[in-house]
């Protein structure tokens, strides 16, 4: 039997900026419609691309295209505080144990240490003949993906400060790039004409295998459990374990981004249409849709993103707009 998943917004990130109004959000339940209510929000004047928790799932990180870097209190909503390194559009931030990193338009990736929330320049990585619109970072190491828009995906060494490979891809723009969770292979994917992906041995940078997928891949995430999601611009997202495709799931609109629990058993899927849809991947070859959230009313969803502890979702708009969603599987 299909699990419920209840969805109540907990929090509203505020304090600096206008607050939207309050609205009530569609939950679609398969034989159970609801409603839950957004408690309010906070809303910038411009896209807001990405966004990751911290490691301890106390603050989340949003960036936008107003190329600022902000940091969120989480329990009590407050801005902590707010960076503007980048002087273009900021499209995409991940998270670890030690560092931040951000990846800009701007063609740098700025590295960021973190303290009590406020973030620091560590280091500027530059020299790019194109944007970073994508990022992943390795969990068990200092290691990150840059997906750089001239054709090519570099792993950079935090430790040496140094790039160690470059994964090249079938298109000048680089759209998704994922790291497994134990560190032992990476996943890239590429734009336009290119179609699917590619995965590599994240210790030799050797190709493994193709990932086949019906239209441009636009987003990419590895579970623990070892399951691949690929969402893409034909509106499905492609499930795959040891190199093999094991499920599709419609979605009915291009998908921005996806997104495992911890746990690796729940699937957050963003769509351009403003839904979220959550899914029970516990048996993935029968998957099943646990709940469809209307998350943002007038805008597509750039971003969904789990917290480490497994118990809120960030989702960002291209309104400017960011919210938190509690989590409670029954």
């Amino acid at each position: 039997m299909m699990r419920r998943l209840g969805l109540v917004c907990l929090l509203m990130l505020s304090l600096s900026l206008p607050i939207v109004a309050q609205a009530d959000r569609s939950v679609i339940v398969p034989g159970n419609a609801q409603l839950v209510t957004d408690l309010g929000a906070l809303s910038v004047t411009e896209s807001l691309n990405d966004a990751a928790f911290s490691p301890d799932s106390k603050y989340v990180a949003t960036v936008g295209d107003d190329t600022a870097v902000r940091i969120w209190d989480v329990a009590s909503g407050e801005q902590i505080a707010e960076a503007f390194e980048h002087f273009l559009f900021v499209k995409a931030v991940v998270w670890r144990d030690d560092f931040l990193v951000t990846g800009s338009w701007d063609r740098t990736a700025i590295i960021w240490d973190v303290t009590d929330g406020v973030p620091t320049v560590r280091e500027v990585v530059a020299g790019y003949d194109g944007v970073v619109d994508a990022l992943a970072a390795d969990s068990t190491s200092e290691k990150i993906v840059l997906g750089v828009a001239d054709g090519a995906a570099r792993v950079y060494d935090v430790s040496s400060s140094s790039i160690i490979a470059s994964l090249p891809v079938e298109s000048l723009r680089v759209t998704a790039v994922a790291y497994s969770p134990d560190g032992a292979s990476i996943v890239t994917a590429g734009g336009y004409p290119a179609s699917g992906a590619v995965l590599w041995d994240a210790l030799t940078f050797e190709k493994i295998s193709d990932i086949a997928h019906p239209g441009t891949v636009m987003s990419l995430a590895h579970a623990s459990s070892g399951l691949l999601a690929v969402g893409g611009d034909d509106g499905t997202v492609t499930l795959w374990l040891d190199g093999a495709q094991i499920a599709a799931l419609d979605q009915s609109d291009w998908v921005l981004d996806v997104a495992f629990n911890p746990a690796g058993d729940v699937l957050a899927v963003a769509r351009q249409d403003g839904v979220l849809t959550l899914w029970d991947v516990s048996a993935p070859e029968s998957a099943d849709l646990i709940v469809a959230i209307v998350a943002s009313d007038s805008a597509a969803l750039t971003s969904a993103a789990f917290s480490p502890d497994g118990r809120l979702i960030v989702t960002t708009d291209e309104d400017g707009t960011a919210r938190l969603w509690g989590v409670e599987v029954k």
